[in-house]
């Protein structure tokens, strides 16, 4: 385990609202009457089964086993949630937990077209060629803001999403075609030049039932982007304050460095052509026998999240000195100070 805050002690890391306290209660209620069952699983790329444990929870205090492959240095939850498990937390508690409150589709639908506006489309705009026979399929599309702006470029757009009431709003009000469906159960004729996972692979539990459908429905030329919360990225994310415990959530089973998510596509036969640690990435088909030789990652990923945790703890030793500090100020500014030093006995 990298320290003991990473413990199984219910403690979360972050401040909750009603609603994901209310989740959080719910999950923890599924899980000891046996509602919820876990299964371990070795590594999803090298097989390897053994596992460092990082940590045993999540930043909301909720049971999450997290553990580091020693062979390839892929970081997952070696634990997990069975897919029926899955099913229902998505179902019932995904968005409660995760944000406490619904921002509503209107909103998130904008959210979702200015980031395929501003960031996608912006880093792969120099490998694809669009017209008017460009197809574009998206998995986990949720409202379809994403596939709204590459409509207006011009592209034939599906989306797929699990959400029945995500997809029904871009149907309805955009007239979008959106389906209710996962990826392993969607049937068609269309090759797509282009395939898009914005911020869902790392929850998808039968990688391997995704990756044998896109080698199917994948142009020979078509591009696979993928976008995952970077392992190796905490250091500029302040939204994470330098802490992988608040990076760790029981939704996401997967947790990659750009080296660990190029070893996972090589398995199944696609060369990367373009990462960052942030992550974005594109992958194609590779048109020769690929090298799937496994580079090792384990190494740089510890050494860097050993790294940030002392950061983090230094930061966290700093604020409760000012705070500490700025609590003295105020007692003693109100001539109180001495009479509390000698209550606490100091």
């Amino acid at each position: 385990m990298l320290s003991s805050r990473f413990k199984n002690d219910g403690r979360e890391c972050e401040r909750l609202n009603f609603s994901q306290k209310k989740a959080k209660k719910d999950i923890l209620k599924k899980i000891d009457n046996g509602c919820y069952k876990f299964e371990e699983i070795n590594c999803p790329i090298c097989d390897n089964n053994d596992i460092e444990n990082i940590s045993e929870k999540d930043k909301y205090g909720l049971p999450h086993q997290v553990g580091i492959c020693t062979a390839c240095g892929f970081i997952f939850a070696n634990r997990r949630l069975d897919q029926k498990s899955y099913n229902d937390f998505y179902v019932h508690h995904f968005n409660d937990l995760d944000i406490g409150y619904s921002i509503g589709f209107s909103e998130s639908f904008k959210s979702q077209y200015n980031n395929a506006k501003d960031s996608i489309f912006p880093f792969m705009r120099d490998f694809i060629k669009l017209n008017k026979k460009f197809n574009v399929l998206e998995v986990g599309c949720s409202s379809g803001g994403a596939m709204q702006y590459f409509k207006e470029l011009g592209c034939n757009t599906v989306g797929l999403d699990l959400g029945v009431d995500a997809i029904g709003y871009g149907q309805k009000v955009y007239g979008l075609n959106l389906i209710n469906i996962d990826l392993p159960d969607f049937n068609t004729d269309i090759k797509f030049d282009l395939v898009i996972y914005n911020s869902v692979f790392e929850h998808i539990s039968n990688i391997s039932s995704h990756m044998n459908k896109l080698n199917n429905l994948l142009k020979e030329d078509g591009i696979l982007f993928l976008r995952v919360p970077g392992i190796k990225n905490l250091h500029n994310n302040s939204f994470h304050r330098f802490d992988l415990l608040n990076f760790i959530t029981l939704p996401h089973i997967y947790y990659f460095s750009a080296r660990t998510l190029t070893n996972l596509m090589n398995k199944y036969s696609f060369e990367c052509i373009k990462s960052n640690e942030v992550i974005f990435s594109l992958f194609k088909k590779s048109n020769s026998n690929i090298d799937n030789a496994v580079v090792n990652d384990y190494s740089e990923v510890m050494s860097y999240i050993r790294r940030q945790d002392n950061i983090f703890k230094i930061k966290a030793k700093n604020a409760l000195f000012l705070l500490k500090k700025r609590i003295r100020n105020i007692l003693d500014y109100l001539g109180l100070l001495s009479s509390v030093k000698k209550i606490l006995g100091k």
